[in-house]
């Protein structure tokens, strides 16, 4: 027989009940992920936030009332928060981007964390090499033989590699100079 939900969450926040969390799960995930989906509007970002949702739903020290409402009404306030906090990011980017006088060449201080999240961006293929030869100072030949590459070819997945990280932060206003990433 199937137990009623508040029964699973007094079983959880009494005795840690890990099937009982599980069940929980179980049965409102999908109620959750919709919810998160429909007002984030990616599936990414959604699932992120559902699994938000049941993480401090694990936090709960009492049972409420209704399960389904708590869920919803908790989904509904961490994706509000999430584009509440993204729409703010953006404005301070945008900001910063009218602060930059556009014939002076961004300092790296100024730009390293946006350099960072644009490596982090590029597929594998770009993104290894790219870390290996400017990060960790890998000679182009050392990281062709690791990758079983020819020397051209870590070449243009750095050169390629360089072009995208630089696109990227064309996106955001951010320009540089003419040497690596």
């Amino acid at each position: 027989m199937e137990q009623p939900d508040a029964v699973l969450l007094e079983r959880w926040v009494e005795r840690r009940d890990a099937e009982a969390m599980a069940e929980i799960v179980a049965r409102h995930s999908r109620m959750v992920y919709s919810t998160c989906r429909r007002i984030l509007g990616s599936g990414a970002e959604a699932a992120d936030a559902t699994q938000e949702c049941f993480l401090r739903l694990a936090t709960v020290r009492r049972a409420g009332p209704s399960l389904p409402g708590l869920l919803h009404t908790t989904a509904t306030r961490l994706s509000l928060n999430h584009l509440r906090a993204e729409s703010r990011r953006r404005e301070r980017e945008r900001r910063y981007v009218e602060t930059l006088d556009p014939a002076q060449e961004a300092r790296w201080d100024d730009v390293q964390t946006y350099v960072d999240e644009a490596i982090e961006g590029l597929d594998e293929t770009l993104r290894g090499p790219i870390v290996r030869h400017f990060l960790e100072g890998e000679t182009h030949e050392t990281i062709a033989r690791d990758l079983g590459l020819s020397r051209a070819g870590v070449s243009y997945r750095i050169d390629r590699g360089i072009r995208e990280v630089r696109e990227r932060l064309r996106r955001k206003g951010i320009a540089g100079s003419s040497r690596g990433p």
